[in-house]
């Protein structure tokens, strides 16, 4: 390759393509509360309330988890060529370095600063390397770019939205445990209820319930009821606009679309995208709206 940032700008483009094969899989599943989940009413003697619950809940096909697997992957593999690129070019390229020291050779994700700084530091004892730097002889100007793109410099309370948290969660998660679970999430949930019987309503019930990732006995809504009659109950049925998210606050289709435009801002900090591969591989439309 001409340039050492075309394989990372090709994860990038592989990337992207799984991306695409998972929008293509999530929107056949046509989501709705129908199809994926089950609900029951009952009464509540101890909260004095009749709950909606969740009894039933289908499980994301296993194919659509890999597929996200393959986007992560490629996402993480994309930036770990770029800190391959910073190293071939910097003070010390891999033929100064031990092949130990060229596998600890990572584009580092950090939540500090303390835990960024820490990444470029090799540790020497005894003439022997026993903590590798994540980016032996890069250039201070190339880790000064680096730093800009670490979530630690997102507000505390976002730290965990940081697009590339995520990516490191997921890429652990996917790699060394088990298929990343993809979350159904109602964006909005609207509840018609019908009169009560054996009970009587105590408190206006809102038509509108806070939306929180679904899960057996999730419970969707509730409406307070003093019991007068042996069998309280009330029909409820709820009208859900489900989103599949990959953390109870963030959405695929949020983050895939974060993530691409994010690495490329990332990726033109050390090289033009090289257009000519990116057509052949199907992305060039796609590099040029990032």
């Amino acid at each position: 390759m001409a340039d050492p940032f075309d394989s990372a700008w090709l994860k990038w483009g592989q990337a992207v393509l799984h991306a695409h094969d998972l929008f293509d899989q999530i929107n056949a599943l046509h989501l709705t509360e129908e199809n994926f989940c089950k609900t029951t009413t009952e009464y509540n003697a101890k909260s004095h309330c009749v709950t909606l619950r969740v009894v039933w809940l289908a499980d994301f096909p296993p194919a659509i988890c890999l597929s996200l697997g393959d986007v992560v992957h490629n996402y993480r593999s994309c930036l770990d060529h770029i800190a391959w690129a910073l190293v071939r070019q910097g003070a010390t390229p891999p033929p100064g370095l031990s092949e130990w020291e060229q596998a600890g050779v990572y584009f580092p994700i950090c939540s500090t600063r303390d835990q960024f700084d820490a990444s470029l530091v090799t540790v020497r004892r005894n003439g022997r390397v026993v903590k590798r730097a994540k980016l032996p002889g890069v250039a201070a100007a190339d880790i000064a770019k680096v730093r800009r793109y670490q979530p630690y410099k997102n507000p505390k309370r976002k730290l965990d939205l940081h697009v590339f948290t995520i990516l490191e969660e997921l890429s652990n998660r996917d790699k060394h445990r088990q298929i990343s679970p993809i979350f159904v999430v109602p964006e909005e949930v609207l509840v018609f209820t019908w009169p009560p019987q054996d009970c009587e309503v105590t408190r206006d019930p809102p038509r509108h319930s806070a939306a929180k990732p679904l899960q057996l006995d999730t419970e969707i809504h509730r409406v307070y009821v003093r019991k007068t009659g042996p069998n309280p109950r009330m029909q409820m049925h709820p009208q859900l606009t489900v989103q599949p998210c990959i953390t109870p606050r963030v959405a695929v289709r949020e983050w895939l679309t974060q993530t691409r435009s994010y690495v490329v801002q990332l990726l033109r900090e050390f090289a033009a995208p090289p257009l000519g591969t990116l057509e052949e591989l199907g992305v060039l439309d796609v590099v040029t709206i990032s």
